[in-house]
């Protein structure tokens, strides 16, 4: 019983840090998922870019053929 009593001041460190980093992991996780929503939107607007500027350059080719 003593003994147990002894380790209890370490056992509470070790349960604050504990809970510290379960705090943090869950910040971290928020975190991860909103940086992947925004990652997925980009990739998105880039996706119709490239399609916007692919389109532009057959329009530039097409005017270059028809004048040429």
């Amino acid at each position: 019983m003593k003994s147990e009593l002894l380790r209890l001041p370490k056992i509470e460190r070790e349960l604050k840090r504990l809970r510290e980093e379960n705090t943090h992991l869950r910040e971290m996780k928020e975190t991860n998922g909103l940086l992947t929503e925004e990652l997925e939107g980009l990739q998105r607007k880039l996706g119709r870019q490239e399609k916007m500027q692919e389109a532009l350059v057959d329009l530039e080719l097409e005017k270059e053929v028809s004048s040429g």
